[in-house]
């Protein structure tokens, strides 16, 4: 009897094992990630928390956890795969921003009510990583370094990637 559960658990774990790995996660090639922490605050005040993994192959992966006014704490999760025009429109962006030599943080003055942090990781050839922060703080208070518009440029291209492709993004206004 010991011996013939023995064999059945084996066999079980087996097929559990087998069955695991066919659902197993694909290897992808990453290429930028983002958390993004945001706060509108003009008349009341709106949050928005966004991490989003962006792949070499155009896989996008992501969740927003917004808080609003009309409707608190709601929460959003994707994964999709953008066309090949949408992956190339983010390529051209990280290519201006030269996104691989950016560090540290610089800020992103706006008009618009929106402030908080937009943090971007770019990964590259072999263990090759470039990290930047982008704050975003109302004119008035914006305190140097300024972010070139090519910053500006690219965190839009993010977010018309992630809404283009996931439905879902979210989308400080910059400008």
């Amino acid at each position: 009897m010991k011996r013939t559960f023995s064999v059945l658990l084996l066999g079980g774990l087996a097929a559990l094992a087998a069955g695991t790995a066919s659902a197993a996660p694909r290897d992808v090639t990453p290429l930028v990630s983002v958390h993004a922490r945001l706060v509108f605050r003009l008349v009341k005040t709106d949050l928005v928390d966004e991490n989003l993994f962006l792949a070499a192959d155009g896989t996008a992966s992501g969740d927003l956890t917004a808080s609003r006014i009309s409707n608190p704490w709601v929460a959003t999760m994707a994964s999709a795969k953008g066309s090949a025009s949408q992956l190339a429109a983010l390529g051209s962006a990280l290519t201006a921003a030269h996104v691989g030599l950016r560090k540290g943080s610089c800020t992103i003055p706006v008009t618009t009510g929106w402030n908080g942090t937009y943090e971007v990781t770019w990964y590259g050839k072999g263990d090759r990583t470039s990290n930047f922060v982008a704050v975003l703080t109302f004119a008035a208070q914006a305190e140097p370094p300024l972010c070139p518009s090519a910053i500006t440029d690219l965190i839009e291209a993010i977010e018309q990637y992630a809404s283009g492709v996931l439905g879902f993004a979210a989308r400080p206004e910059l400008h």
